[in-house]
């Protein structure tokens, strides 16, 4: 692949990352490491339970245009 195109692909997939899982992923994440002391299992729970199907769709969107650049 040339470099072009490989650097073109790899700017799309770090835009595609930070769109589908930039801050919502990145502010749960950081509420779980900075204040566990006040995690409600209830919720976190309920948030995987309602998110967990579309995150899993999200990731596997990403890892298919991952393969497109190989």
């Amino acid at each position: 692949m040339p470099q072009k195109q490989a650097l073109d692909c790899i700017f799309r997939q770090a835009q595609l990352i930070q769109m589908y899982l930039g801050s919502p992923v990145a502010g749960f994440r950081d509420v779980l490491i900075h204040d566990y002391l006040k995690v409600n299992l209830n919720r976190v729970w309920g948030a995987i339970e309602q998110n967990l199907p579309q995150l899993k769709a999200t990731i596997e969107a990403i890892l298919q245009e991952f393969g497109k650049c190989n």
